[in-house]
């Protein structure tokens, strides 16, 4: 077989589990800002893809965030469009990692769910509660499947080699961006939209575990559940409704589960604490520039004795990539929780983690004054890594879940 392989994440992927590949251009507009004409974006998608394609035929498409998803003129719908993977008869599989409105990159709601009706596109999520959202709202052909690290980090000899806590420049080190200005001076924000999140984030509080469908549906009864009676232009409303309901919450979960320890951290360890990434003047933080290349960012996390790994507003159960990449590289991860974490991770073994701000100073206190146990427990989470979550191991699982059956994958 071979795949349509859309970045540099699946064309890496493909060629490690030796899955013959092809690749394809990522969308003509990038996310994640919204097309004045979306459907018009697909299309042109759909036309570049289609002619490398007719060339080179492929028995699976491979994304993210739906950047394979592209459309074809059609005048046989109601759409105006037909997909491109249905036209030519293959399945796309696309792994989702951001918030559905940034990965609709502007489609109305109806032509999202119109498409995501296709069972031949599998939309794979990285987080049990998107995986929840997409089934409630009749979308088939979901499946959970957890973020991974770059296939590309394992080829770099320096991450093998054994981490010297004689030579970490840095204590404790955060790298990431403030990337929320739902907070910021000129935003205007509708107040029902806020209580709806207010609540929700109040719930979560109170049972850490709970979702935003939780409170919206369930706790709360906000709006009627979506079901199976419910015509086409009801569901895409109740789905639009849900959608522009829950900003509030994805823009709280950011404050949440990053912000406030960002700012707390810098506040209490000072020149202690090492700050990577943009934005962060807006909440009163000082931050050195992100890191240029490659090598220089996977370095980062082996000088430092302490990688915080804070999810975003996008994750409400999963883990972001970087609690794999830290990993990959060999760096030692002390993890804000998250309900999946210990799926992926041997928590106190291979990484560990803080559920409140007094457990995270403790933990802090604990490996500067045991240094050598941290970098044990780092050792043992990178042969996790790039044992199991590596995106070559991603590939396989969708190529298995999917049903093509490949000649052969090489060990």
């Amino acid at each position: 077989m071979r795949v349509g392989a859309v970045g540099s994440y699946w064309t890496g992927a493909s060629e490690h589990a030796g899955l013959e590949h092809v690749a394809l251009p990522q969308p003509i507009d990038a996310m994640p800002k919204p097309q004045a004409d979306p459907v018009a974006s697909r299309l042109r998608d759909g036309m570049a893809h289609r002619s490398i394609l007719e060339r080179t035929p492929v028995s699976l498409i491979v994304d993210t965030n739906f950047e394979g998803l592209g459309f074809l003129p059609s005048a046989g719908n109601g759409q105006g469009v037909d997909l491109l993977h249905e036209r030519i008869g293959v399945a796309l599989a696309s792994h989702l990692v951001d918030p559905l409105l940034t990965c609709m990159r502007g489609l109305p709601a109806n032509v999202a769910l119109a498409a995501a009706a296709s069972k031949s596109w599998w939309k794979f999520a990285f987080d049990h509660a998107l995986v929840k959202e997409l089934r409630a709202f009749g979308v088939p052909s979901v499946e959970y499947l957890p973020q991974a690290a770059p296939d590309r980090i394992a080829r770099h000899s320096f991450v093998h080699e054994p981490l010297d806590p004689a030579r970490m420049e840095r204590a404790v080190t955060f790298i990431g961006s403030q990337a929320t200005n739902y907070f910021g001076p000129q935003g205007a924000h509708r107040g029902d939209h806020q209580l709806v999140g207010a609540m929700a984030l109040a719930l979560k509080l109170e049972r850490p575990e709970s979702t935003f469908f939780d409170a919206y549906f369930g706790a709360y009864g906000f709006a009627e559940m979506p079901t199976a009676r419910d015509s086409a232009e009801l569901l895409a409303n109740k789905f639009a409704q849900y959608q522009q309901h829950k900003l509030f919450y994805v823009a709280a979960l950011w404050v949440a589960q990053r912000n406030r320890y960002v700012r707390t951290l810098s506040h209490k360890l000072g020149a202690d604490f090492h700050l990577f990434g943009g934005n962060w003047q807006s909440i009163g933080v000082r931050s050195a520039p992100s890191f240029e290349g490659e090598e220089a960012y996977l370095r980062a996390f082996r000088a430092s004795l302490i990688n915080i790994n804070l999810n975003n507003g996008n994750t409400e159960t999963g883990l972001n990539q970087r609690a794999f990449e830290i990993t990959a590289a060999g760096g030692f991860m002390l993890c804000a929780h998250a309900p999946e974490l210990a799926d992926l991770f041997r928590i106190g073994e291979e990484c560990d983690s803080f559920r409140n701000e007094s457990e995270l100073f403790e933990k802090i206190a604990y490996y500067r004054a045991n240094p050598e146990r941290a970098l044990a427990i780092a050792r043992a989470g990178q042969q996790r890594t790039l044992r199991e979550h590596l995106y070559s191991h991603r590939i396989r699982t969708i190529v298995e879940r999917v049903g093509v059956r490949p000649a052969s994958i090489a060990a």
